[in-house]
């Protein structure tokens, strides 16, 4: 073989070699791309990104979750505004493209509609990447618009618009996140009603309305026009007091849901009912909870309860709650609607002091298996079991050696419940009457504690006879609660023992006026005093609250007319601050 030849074969095996060589590169090693390297993608829309030219695993990021997140088949879902990246990495490669998300879009099927008074039409709206709409009129009263209940279906809803009265307005329906850059307007054209179809009888009346909704409890109004009559004259009625009732000042029409149903509201020329409007009013149950109405609402669900709320002896106001409502918020939301919060009543918080001298009591108690703090206010001297059954009685919840007013519930079936009776004295009118009193004790319970207990609430709770006239200095009340008060009759010492807050004065006065046989100048009192000189005496008759405060009661005092402060002396009578003074006949 010779040189020449070997050299030839090497030469051509060498290049077979690298073609072979060549053709054995994998294809991965190809270049890698990514299907968009930057995009736009609407708020709430999603997209699909691929990578083409690679064969491995491709995993991908983002580069700001809050903005545009992405799964692991490249699905893109835009979630906020703004711009950032989405990485594919594969083979130890990373690709990015960037993602721009942008607000939603809101498409209008008309621009522009014109309607005669009282019609309704409806626009369809297309949104997209948000179904969060809202709707404003710039003029309700030339048109009204709400979606009306409408539900999207894909990214389309109808919207309703509602003629009232003639003129033009713009209805602006915008995305409630983006009012200021996602919205269009739709221009309404309202003309006057038509008024020559209604059919002679009610020819010469219109309403601004076609229908009325309203909730129950709840108020809505509309206008009528008369063309040959006064407005003065017009009357409204409805068909069914008991579902809504009308009233009309001028030509303004309230009508008044009272329970949910159908019924009809009738306008009419006082002294021509041949003349007339009819306008048919829906009424919806109330949906509002612990709202306070004058008008009973309807349950919205069979276990719903109405609370009744006595504003005074004619007045009552209720409130719709649900099962199992917390009493303490109710409590509270009536206190904040009254103005005004009571005694030995739980709150959810802390309650305004009727009195300076009042507590307020503060207690954590387990309400649906979570700790909450409540409160109650009481008086200067209050009672502490009638305080701790408040507690007790919300939470369902009693405790070892405690004193109560109810029977406990027992924490364990082996458990034993004491009781006995005190005297209590009712402060505004002195009369007495037997409480019953409740420990509940554990099975092996100390005795000695439980009679140490129940002898302090005996003593705590001794029974005081108030506005009572007494010749001996009473030493056993409870001067936190009492005051006492002395005067002389006839050189012999008198007391009587009286509520520190609260007191009766008429009665006070009344008593010690019995006693003294005489009427006093400037004194408040429940009988009229005989005038026994005209020229230094008169009689001044007028009415103040009773003790309890929920009535009035007629009462006199005596006074001198010559006495050049006199009506200041009389207001300062009425306050209750003296019980004796100047003794009747002893002005010359």
């Amino acid at each position: 073989m010779t040189k020449c030849f070997f050299k030839s074969f090497l030469s051509s095996l060498i290049a077979l070699l690298m073609i072979v060589s060549l053709a054995a590169i994998p294809s991965s090693a190809a270049t890698a791309t990514i299907s968009k390297t930057s995009f736009n993608l609407t708020k709430g829309y999603a997209t699909t990104l691929s990578v083409e030219g690679a064969s491995g695993t491709v995993t991908w990021s983002t580069g700001d979750k809050t903005i545009a997140t992405v799964n692991s088949s490249g699905r893109v879902i835009g979630k906020g505004l703004g711009t950032t990246y989405i990485y594919a990495k594969v083979n130890g490669e990373t690709l990015k493209s960037k993602v721009t998300v942008v607000a939603g879009k809101i498409a209008v099927g008309k621009t522009t509609v014109s309607l005669d008074s009282g019609d309704t039409t409806t626009v369809k709206i297309k949104a997209i990447g948000t179904h969060t709409l809202s709707v404003s009129s710039s003029d309700k009263s030339v048109v009204k618009a709400s979606w009306n209940g409408a539900k999207f279906d894909g990214d389309y809803v109808n919207l309703t618009l509602q003629a009232v009265g003639e003129g033009t307005a713009k209805v602006k329906v915008y995305a409630k996140n983006y009012s200021s850059t996602v919205y269009k307007y739709i221009t309404v054209t309202v003309d006057g009603a038509d008024l020559s179809d209604d059919g002679s009888t009610t020819s010469q009346l219109v309403s601004s309305v076609s229908s009325v909704s309203v909730n129950a409890g709840e108020s809505s109004t509309f206008s009528v026009y008369s063309l040959s009559s006064s407005t003065s004259s017009l009357k409204a009625s409805s068909a069914n007091s008991s579902i809504a009732t009308a009233s009309i000042s001028g030509t303004k029409v309230t009508v008044t849901g009272v329970a949910a149903g159908t019924t009809s509201v009738k306008v009419y020329v006082s002294g021509n009912t041949s003349t007339y409007i009819t306008v048919p009013v829906t009424v919806s149950a109330s949906s509002s909870y612990y709202v306070i109405s004058s008008t009973r609402p309807t349950k919205m669900v069979s276990t719903d309860q109405i609370v009744t709320i006595k504003i005074t002896q004619y007045t009552e106001r209720y409130m719709l709650v649900p099962y199992g409502y917390d009493e303490a918020y109710v409590n509270t939301v009536i206190a904040q609607y009254v103005g005004t919060y009571s005694y030995y009543t739980i709150y959810d918080s802390q309650p305004t002091k009727l009195l300076s001298s009042d507590t307020i009591l503060t207690k954590t108690v387990t309400l649906n298996g979570q700790s909450v703090i409540r409160y109650v206010l009481v008086p200067t001297g209050y009672d502490t079991a009638k305080a701790a059954t408040v507690f007790a009685k919300y939470s369902s919840t009693y405790e070892y050696y405690v004193v109560y007013t109810s029977y406990p519930t027992l924490l364990a079936y082996s458990d034993v419940v004491k009781s006995w009776t005190i005297e209590t004295v009712d402060e505004s009118t002195g009369t007495t009457s037997t409480s019953s009193r409740y420990m509940l004790v554990p099975y092996s319970y100390d005795s000695t504690k439980v009679d140490l207990l129940i002898e302090n609430d005996k003593s705590a709770n001794q029974v005081t006879s108030i506005y009572k006239v007494l010749t001996t200095m009473p030493t056993n009340y409870n001067a936190s609660v009492y005051e006492l008060i002395t005067w002389t009759n006839n050189g012999s010492n008198r007391y009587m023992i009286v509520p520190i807050s609260n007191c009766d004065y008429v009665k006070r006065n009344d008593a010690v006026q019995a006693d003294m046989g005489v009427y006093c100048y400037y004194v408040v009192y429940s009988t009229k005093p005989t005038v026994t000189n005209s020229s230094v005496e008169a009689v001044w008759t007028g009415s103040i609250l009773s003790a309890d405060g929920n009535s009035s009661r007629r009462v006199y005092i005596l006074y001198n007319p010559s006495d050049t402060d006199f009506a200041t002396k009389i207001s300062a009578a009425i306050t209750g601050s003296d019980y004796i003074g100047i003794k009747q006949g002893s002005v010359s």
